[in-house]
């Protein structure tokens, strides 16, 4: 299918109708919020399917300042945008990705599941997520599923040039190693259960970026250490306006979300919020939209 942009004005009006998010004690909660940066998981999963040319779409609308994609290899070696070792949850078909060639996972169908508005849409290639991202200024974080799979996403982040503005990350040490051996230059994010858990790695691979995946684990203390080390700290998933509040306000650095719109509107509140933190009368509530 060509991918245009004509159905987002549809998702963003959908999305402005239905958050009601700062009530007194929500915008109370962001008045000392700190500073973050905002990564678009896997695209805007809640307002387009994963991993997929739409999604994507819908992050470069947003005020994201990373877009965020999973990528495996195929059994040929194609590399292709998708999140699961298995087909069944985002797909019509089964399987193994590593399993299967290119040319079975062109024909499957990633988008029916979500809507109807999104019948049709395939499994992109790096190559296709690349083209697409790599002229905008937002930055890029390929998150690596599979073994063996980052010498060739070196390569095609080579052949776009844009190795100033992508970042590695993967939970599989043996992936990062050869990001580093192979493009020092390139920033990597080590993906770990907890902050403690990273720090411990650190020394081998030398992350620029820490992303632990048990949010109830981050404590201010694990961020204050690993900015003393130069390690900067990415909390996900984070849905939530008080959430955010709350992992901005202990120093995480970027916070990853599945609806980047709604935390850039947090971000932009909690910043007023700060400017006008010396008012007697706080800013008065609203229906925020985009």
């Amino acid at each position: 299918m060509g991918y245009t942009l004509f159905y987002i004005d549809d998702y963003l009006y959908y999305l402005c109708s239905h958050i009601r998010i700062f009530s007194d004690e929500y915008s109370e909660n962001m008045r000392d919020m700190g500073v973050f940066e905002i990564s678009a998981h896997r695209g805007i999963p809640k307002l387009a399917p994963e991993n997929t040319i739409p999604s994507l779409l819908l992050a470069l609308r947003s005020e994201a300042d990373y877009i965020e994609f999973d990528v495996h290899r195929t059994l040929d070696g194609k590399l292709v945008v998708i999140h699961d070792s298995s087909l069944r949850r985002t797909t019509n078909g089964s399987g193994i990705v590593e399993f299967l060639p290119y040319k079975y996972l062109r024909r499957l169908d990633a988008g029916f599941w979500f809507s109807d508005r999104f019948r049709g849409t395939h499994i992109p290639l790096l190559h296709e997520a690349l083209e697409l991202l790599s002229p905008w200024p937002k930055r890029i974080i390929i998150d690596i599923k599979s073994r063996n799979a980052t010498t060739k996403i070196l390569d095609v982040v080579s052949e776009f040039g844009i190795e100033n503005k992508v970042i590695i990350a993967s939970r599989i040490i043996s992936e990062l190693l050869v990001a580093k051996e192979k493009a020092d230059s390139i920033q990597r994010m080590l993906i770990s259960e907890t902050i403690p858990d990273a720090m411990k790695m650190a020394n081998l691979i030398e992350p620029n970026i820490v992303a632990p995946t048990r949010k109830d684990s981050v404590w201010e203390r694990d961020i204050e250490y690993a900015h003393e080390q130069g390690i900067r700290i990415n909390i996900g998933i984070i849905n939530d306006p008080i959430e955010a509040s709350i992992f901005s306000k202990i120093g995480a650095d970027i916070l990853t979300t599945d609806n980047a719109y709604l935390l850039a509107k947090v971000r932009k509140i909690g910043l007023q919020r700060k400017t006008f933190k010396n008012m007697e009368k706080p800013l008065s509530n609203s229906l925020f939209c985009l």
